[in-house]
């Protein structure tokens, strides 16, 4: 029996199958290697015209970063401006280039960080009006940028407590699990629907509600690390 030809066939399927993979990736992964960076615009350098320059200084800069696709499967292009904001609240703006030259905004994002890979996806980071780096991901539906939810954001922060904080089993106060005292070392993991998750110094992790904690002035927030939410 000639076994050659379904051997054959098997590779060349596999063969496919690798190569369909490694395109599919280069397309639509989510590494950012090949990008570059511009005024906190991290984007792709094949879809994209560099600009960088200040359009109005009015009492507030504004800098026309790029041209670019935020799909490299559509012809539209878009310009992306990066502001450093009326007091020192940076963020940018992403406008659709019309065929007539004229912008159409369609977001407005305050933030530190953008990333544009040109696959229909958009990352942006910061901490304004904040407790902590926030970071967010949105997708291009009908020239309209619409969050991709989350389970719960990332927070990963090491820090200390500068009050007596309860930890509760669940999202509701019905069951404590700990009572961390003063200058306590935890990391907040997550926030879940103004829930916090910390995990205490021995390994335990509990719930504790962002109403609990007080932002204002900023040196009395129950956690050292977290930023001042406001101006």
């Amino acid at each position: 029996m000639n076994l050659k030809p379904k051997l054959f066939l098997k590779m060349e399927k596999i063969i496919f199958l690798f190569v369909a993979t490694f395109f599919y990736y280069i397309s639509y992964g989510q590494a950012f290697d090949n990008l570059q960076v511009c005024l906190g615009v991290k984007y792709n350098p094949q879809n994209s015209e560099l600009i960088n320059k200040q359009t109005e200084t009015e009492g507030l800069e504004v800098f026309d970063v790029i041209k670019t696709k935020l799909d490299s499967k559509s012809d539209n292009l878009y310009l992306i401006q990066f502001s450093t904001g009326p007091s020192d609240d940076p963020g940018y703006f992403i406008s659709l280039i019309n065929e007539n030259g004229s912008l159409t905004e369609i977001a407005n994002f305050s933030g530190e960080e953008l990333i544009i890979p040109g696959n229909g996806l958009i990352y942006k980071s910061g901490r304004m009006n904040e407790l902590y780096t926030k970071r967010f991901k949105y997708k291009l539906e009908n020239n309209k940028l619409v969050e991709v939810p989350q389970t719960a954001y990332y927070v990963g922060l090491k820090t200390i407590t500068r009050d007596i904080v309860v930890l509760y089993s669940g999202k509701n106060k019905s069951s404590k699990l700990a009572v961390l005292p003063k200058e306590y070392k935890v990391e907040i993991l997550v926030e879940e629907n103004g829930w916090i998750l910390v995990k205490t110094d021995y390994g335990l992790t509990g719930w504790v509600n962002l109403k609990d904690i007080l932002t204002y002035p900023p040196d009395e927030c129950t956690f050292e690390d977290f930023f001042f939410m406001g101006d």
